[in-house]
């Protein structure tokens, strides 16, 4: 976080006085900078084109005052609830810039989903493709999708957080996708546009996004020996932000590279960026009463707002 320095020896946070805050505001809290929020959505999209969406991950963080100002950049989002979806609704969302991804949608859900017209659900199983089609003939409409793909790339981060592999309980394998897509095709109440994929988080090589965009090619290409057409390729979200000395890639150069290898498909292409829009761009606050050296050395530090021992 480069907008964090000391001058005078005062504590700056992107040209505000911290200590000057703590005197009007009750501690804790946590603080973000507009201008930095911004700085990041810029540097996605500046080797950005047309055919590029990019849908804020609410899930990294849904404050109503961070989604507007997302929102006001022209992002779109990317939900995993309908509470997620209501308030990024809320803070003034176009909702043909929302696809809903996340597993176990429950059947209100999807209802709801169905009648704010949002862009498409991420299918993330077979069972969840039969329950978007039954409801969208309830309701008498067609559901766009597309189905969350496991591209069965490795990819050097946390096993934790990594999601694209094979046995990963999110989406469905590279292997069953075509007979799924096949399925859905045969479905009155689903227009099948897009193909999607999300290979964990905090990655900070663009490496495994060429390796899964290559087999996501593969798979487009079986599709369309069956007559059917992907009209936009959703990649996900995941990119890394530097903790402590971490090696991270740049924004627009992640952009640039992914835009330029799905090139030849001719698909408009879906970014869905979390943790590197918001990730850097805050801080919590505490007042500090006082602190005190005891005999092994370690320190107490007293919230002065919690009244609370923090060892």
């Amino acid at each position: 976080m480069n907008s964090l320095e000391y001058i005078n020896n005062k504590l700056i946070f992107d040209n505000l006085d911290l200590s000057e805050s703590c005197k009007n505001l009750q501690t804790p809290f946590y603080i973000y900078s507009e201008n930095l929020i911004k700085k990041n959505i810029q540097e996605y999209i500046a080797n950005a084109n047309d055919n590029a969406l990019f849908c804020y991950s609410v899930k990294a963080n849904s404050n109503l005052s961070i989604l507007s100002i997302i929102a006001s950049e022209g992002m779109g989002f990317d939900v995993v609830s309908k509470g997620e979806l209501y308030r990024v609704i809320k803070a003034g969302a176009d909702t043909k810039k929302i696809v809903y991804s996340g597993v176990g949608k429950t059947r209100d859900e999807i209802k709801y989903a169905l009648a704010n017209n949002i862009f498409c659900f991420n299918i993330e199983s077979e069972s969840e493709l039969i329950a978007v089609n039954e409801q969208a003939a309830l309701m008498n409409c067609t559901a766009q999708i597309s189905i969350r793909v496991n591209p069965d790339v490795s990819v050097k981060t946390h096993p934790y957080i990594s999601t694209g592999m094979k046995d990963n309980k999110f989406g469905i394998s590279y292997k069953d996708a075509l007979g799924v897509y096949k399925k859905a095709s045969k479905l009155s109440n689903i227009n099948i546009i897009g193909i999607d994929f999300h290979i964990g988080s905090q990655i900070t090589s663009i490496d495994p996004y060429i390796d899964s965009i290559n087999s996501i090619k593969n798979l487009i290409t079986a599709l369309n020996k069956e007559n059917i057409e992907i009209s936009h390729i959703d990649v996900g979200g995941g990119l890394g932000i530097n903790y402590e000395n971490d090696i991270t890639v740049e924004k627009s150069e992640y952009t640039k590279t992914i835009i330029d290898s799905l090139s030849d498909t001719g698909a408009s292409i879906i970014f869905e960026p979390g943790r590197s829009i918001i990730g850097d761009c805050g801080l919590l606050i505490t007042k500090i009463e006082y602190i005190k050296e005891t005999s092994n050395k370690n320190f107490i530090i007293v919230d002065a707002s919690m009244s609370e021992l923090i060892r």
